[in-house]
């Protein structure tokens, strides 16, 4: 059946069915040619943004890599949608397949971090043959901003730092990697006051200390590199909050300090 206008009831549903779960290329592709087939050969993502452009409260917020934001509406209610584009670069087959499975691999994880008690965006809808997801609009900024726009004092700085240290250690203790921890990716809602941590596209399942290492070190860099006033002392609350509350702590900053060794080196061999 077509998971068009699947609503968050059904989520858990057609994750772990067997049909709309396969990893198998052919029926994503099958789906996806489909669907084309009937828009008078557009490819999906052609008729999305089409569609998306031509209503007024739609805007694009961001474009990266993998993805473009839109601003949306659904019901009356402010959402955001993630659209994954299509690569034209790829091969169909190998696209059709990887764009699902990262798609769905998102969704798996903002649901795992959301029961785990990680503050994260509530999921509307997901469209997995037009490569689609609908989120809660965050009424907020990002950390980046917020850090960097003076509007919070140095108490209030190292407050949203300790938190952060302890969503990442709730994430890391139950072996969920987000795979891009940036201030850029930490927003702070602005009628609450909470930090809610977003874009899990990213993120993966692994119970490797490498791994949750490697996170806490891109977030290292991404610490110094956009906050280098006071950067140091946020990642000291970060980390101290991240040792408390973590229950595996010890082997993963261990591993951290091999890894930030390790990018010393790269970084003098250039």
């Amino acid at each position: 059946s077509s998971l068009r206008g699947t609503t968050v009831e059904t989520i858990s549903f057609w994750l772990t069915d067997p049909l709309h779960f396969s990893p198998s290329f052919r029926n994503n592709v099958t789906r996806r040619r489909a669907f084309e087939g009937q828009h008078s050969g557009k490819f999906a993502h052609e008729m999305d943004l089409d569609d998306m452009r031509k209503k007024a409260s739609c805007m694009v917020l961001s474009q990266g890599a993998e993805a473009i934001i839109y601003s949306t509406a659904e019901a009356g209610r402010p959402t955001v949608t993630k659209h994954r584009f299509r690569k034209r670069y790829r091969h169909p087959e190998l696209d059709a397949a990887l764009t699902a499975t990262r798609l769905k691999q998102e969704v798996r994880s903002i649901l795992r971090a959301r029961r785990l008690g990680v503050r994260a965006p509530v999921v509307t809808r997901v469209d997995v043959v037009r490569s689609l997801l609908v989120m809660q609009r965050i009424d907020g900024k990002t950390t980046k901003e917020a850090f960097l726009g003076g509007e919070l004092g140095e108490e209030r700085k190292h407050e949203v730092a300790r938190e952060l240290g302890r969503m990442i250690a709730t994430l890391h203790d139950g072996d969920l990697i987000h795979g891009d921890l940036t201030t850029s990716n930490v927003m702070i809602e602005e009628t609450t006051g909470n930090v809610i941590l977003s874009d899990f596209g990213l993120s993966q399942l692994s119970t490797l200390v490498e791994d949750k290492a490697v996170d806490l070190y891109v977030l290292e860099r991404s610490f110094r590199s956009a906050h280098p006033l006071d950067g140091d002392e946020l990642l000291e609350s970060l980390l101290s909050s991240y040792k408390t509350c973590s229950k595996k702590w010890c082997s993963t900053m261990n591993r951290l300090a091999d890894v930030r060794l390790r990018g010393r080196k790269r970084s003098m061999v250039g």
